[in-house]
């Protein structure tokens, strides 16, 4: 009677022969009871096949699914490594439930089909840390008075983007400045908490992201005199902007958004990578004061924020199907744009971002198409060797192409171990990635 099936990849719950409040629900593996009993009273709202047993109490009857639409989710088997088998929902729809449970949170690999939504990923003999992992920050600074920052108010910014720090969390504050940051640790796992602050308190940082020269930029800055405590990347921007202010950002290799406080400069840096990998929201308030956050939903626990829709937003959504770079669904809010920093300095006028970095299209060079390829695959090589710098286990997704099958081959070549790898499998043809 309380056998269970593993849940089919392409059928749910009729729930709408269920009777009310049956309790039955997946479990936290994503299966689904085969049979349920009713008693008396549930029988008779019961919509389902009625077994030639009706009548008796309690009443064993199958479970009825029905086929799944493209919008409900799906339970489908994803390859990570032996034991690891990963469930996947699809699209929201009013079958789907609206909370996962703690339990099913903790199954043995599971994550949802839009990654940028929910973004974490839990395996049951050990975590492995990805890129639906990230570090978050958040921040305040008052740039016409050294108002007082209250921490609580920064912790509220950060709760809602929790799902992005999972090894830890701090804030700081100091007169008419306070950051936020929540970790995820790559690198230096056991030092460089944040919000950090140099040896004498002057600079402190709130950093998202990866840089990956920060060794030979360590070992250039020990050799003009810096010394560092920790060995990640983190004071090696701290110790890059004391050497070269604003210009330390085309030495930085990598993927970054930061906000940096110099108590002497009396100034607040902003900074955000070439691409705009990392993202960066601020907006200004009505006390005078600056928010930033890594996403929206930070920014919207700040209670001065005014939560009005930005209509020329919504007319680029509705046409494009997103919100352009710098603009944002919420009036008053931006983003950072990518390649720019804004340096705000208290007692003067709110600044202009300014764009720091900019492809450079001009110097094209005439080559055959050999020496074109061999040149790319340089370029490929070391991309992927330097994106391999980690304390803790990588791995990469296969979507069944050419390019993340060129990007496994090029860590396979640079790793001295198996590569582990996770591909998603639909029985639709159209989203199918296994082929």
């Amino acid at each position: 009677m309380a056998s269970a099936f593993t849940f089919p990849a392409r059928r749910v719950f009729d729930m709408s022969t269920l009777p009310p409040k049956s309790g039955v629900s997946q479990t936290e593996n994503g299966d689904c009871p085969s049979v349920m009993t009713l008693s008396a009273s549930e029988q008779k709202s019961w919509k389902g096949p009625v077994p030639s047993n009706a009548g008796v109490t309690p009443l064993t009857v199958p479970v009825p699914t029905k086929p799944l639409s493209p919008l409900q989710p799906a339970t489908l088997p994803i390859s990570v490594e032996p034991g690891l088998v990963a469930s996947v929902p699809c699209r929201r729809s009013r079958d789907r439930p609206k909370r996962r449970t703690a339990a099913a949170m903790r199954s043995p690999l599971s994550f949802p089909r839009r990654v940028e939504r929910r973004q974490w990923l839990t395996a049951r003999s050990k975590r492995v840390k990805t890129a639906f992992y990230m570090c978050g920050i958040a921040g305040i600074y008052h740039i016409e008075t050294a108002k007082p920052v209250d921490p609580s108010r920064l912790r509220a910014m950060l709760h809602p983007m929790a799902h992005r720090g999972p090894d830890g969390s701090g804030t700081w504050t100091a007169p008419g400045v306070g950051f936020g940051h929540l970790r995820l640790s790559i690198i230096d796992i056991a030092g460089s908490p944040q919000p950090m602050a140099s040896d004498d308190e002057i600079v402190t940082i709130t950093y998202n992201g990866e840089i990956y020269n920060f060794r030979e930029l360590r070992a250039e800055l020990e050799d003009r005199g810096h010394r560092f405590r920790t060995s990640g990347d983190t004071e090696v921007i701290l110790a890059a902007w004391r050497q070269w202010g604003v210009e330390c950002l085309a030495r930085l290799n990598g993927m970054f958004a930061f906000a940096i406080h110099d108590h002497a400069r009396g100034c607040l840096f902003l900074a955000r990578d070439r691409l705009g990998v990392k993202p960066l929201h601020h907006v200004r308030l009505s006390d005078g004061s600056l928010a930033f956050a890594s996403e929206l939903k930070g920014l919207l626990r700040h209670p001065l924020l005014r939560q009005e829709p930005n209509l020329a937003a919504v007319e680029d959504f509705l046409a494009l199907g997103y919100v352009p770079d710098d603009n944002c669904i919420v009036a008053g809010v931006e983003k950072l744009p990518a390649g720019h920093f804004l340096l705000l300095e208290r007692g003067k006028p709110f600044p202009a971002p300014q764009r720091w970095w900019a492809p450079d299209f001009s110097k094209r060079v005439r080559v055959g198409e050999a020496e074109a390829a061999e040149h790319l695959v340089h370029l490929m090589r070391a991309a992927v060797t330097d994106r391999m710098v980690s304390d803790v286990p990588l791995g990469a997704f296969l979507s069944g192409g050419v390019d993340s099958s060129a990007v496994v081959a090029l860590m396979a070549e640079a790793s001295a171990k198996a590569v582990k790898t996770c591909t998603i499998g639909f029985d639709q043809a159209a989203l199918d990635e296994t082929a």
